[in-house]
């Protein structure tokens, strides 16, 4: 189905609270219940859910922009694929401006997506420290959903305790699924 980023509070916190600073950075949480999940963490807290018209799979949370791709637009094994095809060498020079043309174009999409994702990182970043500023500690959890947020089961492959000041936006972008990040002060 999709991604949703879902997460912890402590019970004893209002979530109008958290809502307060995080609507400043474009988002809101709603409180959620399933006794699946909630088993698997400290029952001080409680489960809240990033409020959203769709889903949370464009997130820069885990979205780890890996540029280990290829720099170039084609290999040689591609055009020696195409010459054993019987293509011309005029064809085979047409197929590679092509590729090159596609190359420059996704390498400027990319930078683009990279932008959009550092600002989105930065938000969580100056968000997360704005909730510990004021002594609330805050988990993120991003899963995969097959059904939804208050009924999938899954299981919680590790608690990380993090403390907020050391995070920046690389760490918020290779955080990775199914693991609750609980920052704290």
């Amino acid at each position: 189905m999709c991604y949703f980023i879902t997460g912890t509070i402590p019970k004893n916190i209002d979530i109008q609270k958290i809502n307060d600073i995080s609507q400043k950075y474009g988002f809101k949480f709603d409180q959620i219940s399933n006794t699946h999940i909630e088993k698997q963490f400290n029952q001080d807290y409680k489960y809240i859910s990033k409020r959203c018209s769709h889903c949370d799979c464009d997130t820069a949370i885990g979205c780890n922009n890996d540029d280990s791709k290829s720099n170039q637009p084609y290999t040689k094994q591609e055009i020696k694929k195409l010459q054993r095809k019987r293509w011309s060498d005029s064809k085979i020079e047409r197929w590679k401006q092509e590729k090159e043309i596609n190359f420059k174009k996704q390498k400027e999409e990319n930078i683009k997506y990279r932008n959009k994702k550092d600002y989105e990182s930065k938000n969580w970043v100056d968000f997360i420290n704005e909730v510990n500023e004021i002594d609330i500690d805050f988990g993120l959890l991003l899963h995969f959903y097959k059904t939804s947020p208050t009924i999938e089961k899954f299981i919680i492959k590790e608690i990380v305790v993090v403390k907020s000041k050391s995070i920046d936006q690389n760490y918020i972008m290779l955080m990775k699924d199914d693991i609750l990040y609980h920052f704290k002060r």
